[in-house]
């Protein structure tokens, strides 16, 4: 099993030229949930992005114009997924894929990690990820 997230850190910028998230503590009134400002309990709205702020995935809901969920698409929440690290500084390629050593359909779902090294650091503003080729994801495509 791998862990591939990255922690969501409040006030820690991550990706897209946008702040880190961040938390408030809920005000009603005279009331404030937060301990530390002498309210009863700890109660509070967080304000994060998910494509900037944690584990970044492409997804359909990336390029479609309608909401989609991926529960929506019949698409079990678990499965099992095969990860394979490539290394891609700026375009992952058909002909990288085909080089790889590893087993690429011999699982439900393919992770593509076309970054190396501890990225749980890394700050992904004013930087250009690798794209993956159209002929290369034809070709994922074509194999299930």
């Amino acid at each position: 099993m791998y862990d591939l997230s990255i922690l969501v850190e409040f006030g820690r910028p991550r990706a897209w030229y946008i702040d880190g998230p961040r938390r408030e503590p809920v005000r009603l009134g005279d009331w404030v949930g937060d301990v530390n400002q002498g309210g009863g309990v700890n109660f509070f709205d967080v304000h994060f992005n998910p494509h900037a702020h944690g584990t970044h995935t492409e997804s359909l809901g990336h390029v479609v114009r309608e909401t989609r969920h991926a529960v929506d698409l019949g698409i079990s929440p678990w499965l099992s997924a095969r990860v394979v690290r490539i290394a891609a500084p700026k375009l992952l390629t058909l002909k990288s894929l085909k080089a790889s050593p590893a087993a690429l359909f011999d699982y439900e779902a393919l992770v593509l990690a076309t970054q190396e090294g501890d990225l749980s650091q890394r700050d992904w503003r004013q930087t250009d990820p690798p794209a993956i080729e159209p002929a290369a994801m034809a070709w994922l495509a074509e194999h299930g």
